[in-house]
């Protein structure tokens, strides 16, 4: 993988890695969970069992994350969706016109559903692992702690201990709760692949086997894994259902 940051619309810098080499008939966007960074262990095994198939990747961090050491005000839904398109016009041209799927995870699928809703993405092939398609409602809705934080000093502090704080501004927790996966189409001839644990405390798995069946998607469920379906059936599951979903010998 290689180091790079190109320029967002917005005017900041986005940091990604990437194996592409140039002549690659297809690429993986990936899209990280919140407060996590392209530097996701999940990102480089995937990374790793898709270069086998001859499919190259890139991931990026999202504004504030990883190694975007950027204005806190600029982390917003809005910044997360355009940051997505400028990575995949960028692995597009380097390729020459490579197809594209997508590797999302939580926050990261809640973002990539909302880019394809938009009719954004080139890609035909999405696999949402631990999607947080309720984080509209479970996270987006400012308590009164998120408020009066805001009100004393602009923004809120979000720190779960792994990654750097987040400083959380009204308008992201406004554009965040105006992302009701529910409500958003992605293009029929999209192929999806939903992967979630049914001990996962961050995303209720019965929310998301509902928004499964509402948009007719598949979705496998890993009895005792949790948000990060890092148990050994559920890595098993992740690999063998990628497999199935982005590769056509």
């Amino acid at each position: 993988m290689i180091y790079r940051e190109m320029l967002s619309s917005a005017g900041y810098a986005i940091p990604f890695i990437s194996n592409i080499k140039g002549d690659e008939k297809k690429v993986c966007v990936f899209a990280h969970g919140f407060a996590s960074s392209k530097n996701s262990s999940t990102a480089a095994m995937m990374a790793d069992f898709l270069e086998k198939y001859g499919i190259a990747s890139v991931i990026f961090d999202f504004p504030c994350h990883g190694d975007s050491h950027i204005d806190y005000s600029d982390l917003r839904v809005e910044n997360c969706v355009r940051d997505m398109r400028s990575i995949e016009n960028w692995a597009y041209d380097v390729t020459g016109g490579a197809e594209i799927c997508y590797f999302a995870s939580s926050f990261g699928a809640l973002m990539t559903i909302c880019y394809l809703s938009r009719g954004w993405g080139r890609g035909k092939e999405v696999f949402l692992r631990c999607a947080a398609v309720d984080m509209d409602k479970s996270f987006g809705v400012k308590t009164d702690e998120v408020t009066a934080q805001i009100k004393k000093q602009g923004y809120y502090v979000y720190d779960e201990g792994f990654g750097h704080p987040l400083k959380l501004t009204e308008q992201f927790f406004d554009e965040l709760s105006a992302c009701d996966a529910f409500k958003m189409d992605m293009p029929r001839d999209v192929r999806v692949q939903m992967l979630h644990g049914c001990q996962d405390e961050e995303v209720d798995p019965n929310v998301a086997a509902d928004y499964a069946a509402l948009k007719g998607y598949p979705i496998t469920l890993i009895d005792g894994a949790g948000h990060s379906v890092d148990n050994p059936e559920g890595i098993r599951e992740m690999f063998e259902l990628s497999k199935k979903l982005f590769v056509h010998e």
